[in-house]
């Protein structure tokens, strides 16, 4: 296995090599003799010159794109509108200018020499050339299918570190959501909805990626890379791809939602594809040109889960936190027994001492506890642009220092991009990245609390100190190392019952870790690195016959380490873990492209031909375990043998593919466009016949506002549609040939395991199937702009594991599994009411909605209910909803009758035994989808003169998801349960603790009968040491139960729920004076842990951001001899509404990363960023 690797390392590295040489070599040419502006030419070339100035005012626009079309030959105009383009000889040669806000133009060059061009604005024009499929660039009218593209200001603008962050609420087609609130989280792309049945098998009977079933496809730069995954180890978010991409590096980012859009890229795209293009030299000043921009950013937490802070800590007899029992002891206000001073521990002065209890803690423990995050980002780009050649070079540098204590993320970018044309026909590019992120301790912040600092922040009773003094005091001192001081209350003066380590080893009370503990001291570090190179040649045979040879390399490195220190909730002896993974992909496409006119114009051709190869390999090491050793010594060596064998761990996979493609656009009169597309794919690991994919597509535009000439008030009216295929391949080959460690031992020889994986004969490729129809239209001279899309995605052949009997020697058989059908509208819509010489005021919105249901469903795949979330359930039926939840055992309710609805209770006082057949938990136990029903963006944009604001909103509608926060805070007696259940609390309680606690009794199944009952009051009076003599200490549920006389035994438990009113007692109504005061558990859980009780709606609202630019005028900045000078404030996530009482963030719903997608699990609470940003160049 070394050898393996150590070849694969020289592999990576001479591929590497290979490219910033290439890259290197190609800098000093473009400053070579004939490259300066005035410098010799072939005489064969022409050089072009012109102006492009704005047709309102005559003013020359700066940054325009000229663009050679057809070729990737272009320049830019000055800080004046002036240009100058080095063209070769040809006929029908055609000059693309555009530039963001103005309708494109084609021009012919023929054999003028200066080429002045006037730009009439439109904010948004379907004459814009867009990039698509393969990095070929298109007239936007050509195209019959729904694409979104964005330029590098609607990237850079908000001061996003990932940039596909800065696309929410902009888009439709697509739903965003980060894996936390942090600015550096990753990001879940998903277009059209999520199709894929992995995530409801995974973690089941099969073994599944959502991750790469969801996430589309990344290309950049022409080369396709790998799948948007989102990445989490051990509970921390790693990051995916788009976090190591610069966003000041963006050029424009294209999402091909249809299938029509990405079916050339076959075998890969069937979840879609985003195409990115970054900044070169091309689009740069003419000579020598530096860009400097930097930005400052705060995020501070704004809202947390509401906490209950009438209470102290401790049980009802105000006893020490303990594992189960952790808030909830004394009330604040209890005059009787709060006066009384018992041992408890100091923690500002470090000692023991007698002391009431007090209520010093922060009202919101967890907003105390996170701090003002800051991050940095800075680039410097250097560029030149000259006759012969372009280039481009850029450094970056982001640091974030998280709010949480202990965090920080440092990214470091540098970029090469540069041009060079050999003569007329020839030109190359070569382009090169590199990106590391370095994160010196990740905090832990979804999943297990045990080292979550978030979910201990939140746990803080009020009698404990403010999170201040945990800060700024010593509290970690001696034999106290590792723990915060949970237990205040002692038995016996000077005996702690904390988790500590000590001479003799551990006693025998688990004590909890601090929120500071957790964030510090459980160390998590992790490097990302990423290498990309790319060399592409340009080379014209002939008028009108192009041919390019591209090749890129992409290849990412990812190093973990965990380090658990004594003492650790998690760990009493600590742990240590580490995880290596090593990915590279290799992608070479060779291609023809045809452009060319016929039949005096009126037809035009646009085509190419081309073959891809495609190579790709991961390998992962994993090892690690808990019981060090050695106190706090983090190696391999400290961990026992027996947990060494059994925790090493070894995986990997290689695939290679072969694709041969084509794609013809036919044009007619310019009304008419028909795209017909095809590729085929040999990838997989079947035979050959197998092996072989071939996905088809076809679309068709039509402009009918140019055949019916509709006049002045109808400046376009185009429909459209497409039908095409693409696909997911038949998975991958493993490269690693090797047994896994069992934890088990034959005659004292640890045991090894092979794998237990078949594969269906019969099986078929997995495909999506997209058809699509929509319109775009523009009227009032484009002040009024819109687009319409109606979609169906067909997801068939879907593939998963089955599992199989044991005596077959085997686990499982890779099979067809069964289809989906999304089905959704796209709606887009932007008005400018006032348009002046120095204002222009924009609105626009958008509306996107996505409907995914299970359509087949394999025979061998029972329809059945899979856990997930603790006591939800995910469906799997045919013709359910992907992300239907329900309870795993719903709450019994009373179905007819002036009880229904009310909840039935056993005569042991707890809760009816729930009904958990099948068809009772369709009925009944529904919580709703995890998907939105909708999702809506609201922007509003304004210009005056030189200032220019952009606000960005947007609104999610419908879905659910369930809160783990709420159910470990009720745990903890932390909850507010009067805010979190508001008018409902009412309903379900009588009495209790109003602020946050329980209406429940100490015991499960306390009950007052008799003349207990009417002596109620007395009797709350008299047990002081058991209630503390708090009347609101007692309540009870509403709910009924079923006389006692009738006879249940030969009743099912749903007859039970359909009785006549009159065999039901209402709690508390009893005539024989019993109440029960709490139907405290429901198969072996709390009733409060049920999913039916914390369900909530995921409807919410954003501001999403609010930027405000200043660019500095012209005659200042050429005054100081700048080209452009311009500086932005901007606001991120300005405000937050959720119709759920948790205040909990639906967009950052994970639980333990993507496998719980519709779970909050005590993630970042929504946070507010302010920045500002200042732009140079010169």
């Amino acid at each position: 296995m070394k050898t393996s690797m150590s070849t694969n390392r020289k592999r990576i590295c001479f591929l590497i090599g290979a490219w910033l040489l290439c890259a290197g070599a190609v800098t000093p040419l473009a400053f070579g003799k004939g490259t300066e502006p005035n410098g010799s030419k072939r005489k064969a070339d022409r050089t072009i010159k012109g102006r492009v100035s704005a047709e309102k005012d005559g003013s020359g626009l700066p940054g325009v794109n000229i663009l050679l079309k057809g070729t990737t030959t272009g320049s830019s105009t000055d800080a004046n509108g002036d240009y100058s383009i080095v063209v070769g000889e040809g006929v029908n040669q055609i000059l693309t200018v555009s530039y963001i806000g103005y309708v494109s133009q084609d021009l012919s060059i023929g054999n003028n020499s200066v080429i002045n061009v006037s730009l009439v604005e439109s904010t948004e024009t379907l004459n814009e050339v867009v990039v698509t499929a393969l990095g070929i660039s298109k007239n936007a009218r050509e195209l019959g299918y729904a694409t979104n593209s964005f330029n590098a200001k609607d990237v850079e603008a908000g001061g996003t570190s990932n940039p596909l962050k800065s696309l929410d609420g902009k888009t439709t087609g697509v739903q965003i959501n980060s894996l936390n609130s942090s600015p550096t989280s990753s990001v879940m792309f998903n277009i059209r909805g999520a199709t894929s049945l992995a995530g409801i098998m995974k973690g089941n009977d099969a073994t599944s990626n959502i991750n790469n079933a969801t996430q589309p496809l990344i290309v950049l730069n022409g080369v396709p890379l790998m799948s948007n995954s989102v990445g989490t180890t051990a509970g921390i978010d790693v990051g995916n791809y788009m976090n190591s991409i610069n966003s000041n590096d963006i050029e424009s980012i294209s999402i091909l939602k249809g299938a029509s859009a990405s079916a050339l890229y076959g075998s890969t795209a069937g979840n879609g594809v985003i195409l990115i293009t970054t900044k070169s030299g091309a689009q740069s000043k003419r000579g020598l040109g530096v860009s400097i921009n930097s930005a400052v950013s705060f995020d501070r937490a704004y809202s947390a889960p509401p906490v209950q802070r009438q209470f102290f800590q401790g049980g009802e007899e105000g006893e020490a936190l303990t594992s189960d029992k952790k808030g909830l002891g004394w009330a604040v206000d209890d005059k009787v027994n709060n006066v009384t001073p018992e041992w408890r521990w100091d923690i500002v002065n470090q000692k023991w001492e007698k002391s009431i209890l007090e209520a010093r803690g922060d009202q919101n423990p967890l907003l105390a506890f996170l701090k003002t995050g800051m991050m940095l980002d800075n680039n410097v780009a250097v560029t030149g642009n000259y006759d012969k050649g372009n280039y481009r070079v850029n450094v970056g540098n982001m640091t974030y220092s998280g709010v949480i204590p202990g965090n920080k993320t440092t990214r470091t970018n540098v970029s090469f991009d540069a041009q060079y044309k050999v003569n007329k026909k020839v030109s190359i590019t070569s382009q090169a990245s590199y990106s590391r992120m370095f994160v010196p301790n990740a905090s832990h912040i979804q999943g297990k609390r045990e080292d979550n600092p978030l979910a201990h922040a939140m746990s803080m009773p009020i009698n404990m100190p403010k999170m201040s003094v945990w800060k700024d005091a010593n509290t970690w001192l001696t034999d106290w190392t590792g723990t915060y001081q949970n237990t205040p209350y002692l038995t016996n003066p000077g005996e702690a019952r904390l988790s500590r380590v000590n001479a003799t080893g551990f006693d025998n009370a688990v004590g909890k870790n601090g929120p500071y503990f957790a964030a510090e001291n459980v160390i998590r570090t992790f490097a990302k690195d990423i290498v990309f190179g790319k060399l592409q040649l340009d080379w014209k045979l002939i008028d009108p016959l192009n041919f390019i040879l591209r090749s890129g390399v992409s290849h990412e490195s990812f190093a973990f380490e965990r380090k658990t220190p004594w003492g650790s909730e998690r760990a009493l002896k600590g742990g240590y873990e580490q995880e290596n993974t090593n990915n590279v992909s290799v992608n070479t496409d060779a291609l023809l492209a045809f452009n060319k006119n016929f039949l005096n114009e009126q037809l035009s051709v646009d085509a190419l031909a081309g073959f891809s190869y495609k190579f790709g390999e991961a390998n992962k090491t994993k090892f690690g375990g808990n019981e060090l050793t050695t106190p706090n010594s983090f190696n391999f060596a400290s961990l026992p043998a027996t947990v060494r064998q059994a925790a090493e761990f070894n995986r990997g996979y290689s695939t290679r593919s072969y694709g041969a493609y084509a794609t013809a656009t036919l044009g007619w009169r310019s009304t008419v466009y028909l795209e017909l597309t095809g590729r085929n794919d040999w990838v997989g690991i079947l035979d050959s016949e197998k092996a072989s994919h071939f996905y088809p597509g076809a679309s068709l535009s039509w402009l009918a506002s140019e055949t019916f000439k509709m006049g002045p008030a109808i400046n376009l009216l185009k429909l459209r549609g497409s039908y095409s295929q693409t696909g997911y391949g038949i998975g991958n080959s493993p490269n690693l040939d090797t047994y896994g460690i069992g934890s088990t031992t034959w005659g004292g020889v640890t045991t090894g395991t092979i794998g237990g994986n078949l594969v269906d004969a019969n099986i078929d490729p997995e495909l999506n199937v997209t058809k699509e129809i929509g319109l775009d239209f523009r009227a009032l001279n484009s002040r009024v702009t819109g687009e319409f899309t109606a979609y169906s995605k067909n997801h068939i052949n879907q593939i998963q594991n089955l599992p199989v009997v044991g005596s077959s020697g085997f686990s499982s058989v890779l099979t067809n599994m069964g289809s989906v059908i999304s089905k959704g509208i796209e709606l887009s819509l932007r008005v400018v009411p006032l348009r002046t010489k120095d204002w222009e005021v924009g609105i626009a919105g958008n509306l996107s909605t996505f409907n995914a249901k299970i359509d087949e469903l394999d025979s061998r795949f029972a329809e059945k209910f899979y856990g997930y979330a603790g006591t939800a359930n995910l469906s799997l039926f045919k013709g359910s909803k992907v992300g239907d939840l329900y309870a795993q055992n719903p709450i019994p309710y009373i179905q007819t009758g002036k009880y229904k609805g009310m909840m039935l209770t056993g005569l042991s006082g707890i809760i009816e035994e729930s009904v958990t057949t099948t068809d009772h938990i369709r009925k009944n136990g529904y919580l709703g989808n995890m998907n939105p029903k909708a999702i809506m963006g609201f922007n509003v944009d304004a210009k005056f003169k030189n200032f220019k604001i952009n606000v960005v909103s947007s609104l999610r509608v419908g879905g659910v998801f369930i809160s783990e926060t709420q159910k470990i805070m009720i745990d903890d007696g932390m909850a507010d349960i009067k805010k979190i259940y508001g008018d409902d609390y009412d309903k379900m309680f009588t009495g209790g603790r109003f602020a946050g606690g329980l209406p429940s009794m100490p015991n499960v199944n306390q009950m007052f009968t008799g003349d207990g009952f009417e002596d109620y009051k007395e009797k709350m009076q008299s047990t002081m040491t058991l209630y503390n003599g708090d009347p609101r200490y007692f309540g009870y549920w509403n709910a009924v139960y079923i006389d006692p006389k009738i006879d249940l035994s030969s009743m099912t438990a749903e007859q039970k729920l359909s009785l006549p009113d009159e065999a039901y007692i209402k709690n508390g109504d009893d005539p024989t004076k019993t109440i029960y005061l709490n139907p405290y558990a429901m198969e072996g859980n709390e009733l409060w842990s049920g999913a039916q009780f914390r369900t909530h709606d995921a409807t919410s609202f954003k501001i999403k951001e609010i930027n405000l630019t200043y660019q500095f005028n012209k005659s200042l900045t050429q005054k100081l001899k700048l080209q452009d000078v311009f500086i932005t404030v901007f606001a991120k996530n300005v405000m937050f509404w959720a119709k759920n009482r948790m205040n909990e963030d639906p967009e950052t719903a994970f639980n333990d990363g993507v496998s719980g997608m519709g779970v909050a699990q005590f993630g970042l609470p929504p946070m507010r960023s302010m920045g500002v940003k200042l732009g140079v160049s010169f």
